[in-house]
């Protein structure tokens, strides 16, 4: 019964990811260190952008960060501020739960 299992598997994955229910909490006066991987240089031009982009990252990204000249949103891996006044943050907070299965192994006798 493997296929059925990981049928199962990518039935409880795919509807776990839907249930992922993400906002920003505003943390201005800092930023959040660290690129987001395959973010460092990349600017998005408004901040519904940058975290529409942070959550298609996944945990890769911890948050937005309003760069201090004013030129565009990066997304953050990290989740702590870092106190700088020139720059502002939004810091991603999710509830729920993204089901994750790491290997499956044939049950004897299916």
């Amino acid at each position: 019964m493997v296929t059925s299992t990981v049928i199962w598997l990518t039935f409880l994955a795919t509807h776990a990811l839907a249930a992922l229910d993400c906002d920003y909490e505003s943390l201005p006066g800092g930023y959040l260190s660290t690129y987001a991987r395959g973010s460092y240089g990349v600017k998005h031009a408004t901040l519904e952008i940058a975290q529409a982009r942070c959550l298609e990252l996944g945990t890769d990204c911890g948050g937005v960060t309003r760069q201090s000249d004013g030129s565009g949103y990066t997304c953050r891996r990290g989740t702590e501020l870092v106190t700088y006044s020139r720059e502002d943050s939004w810091l991603k907070r999710c509830t729920g739960g993204i089901f994750k299965v790491s290997s499956i192994s044939p049950t004897s006798g299916s």
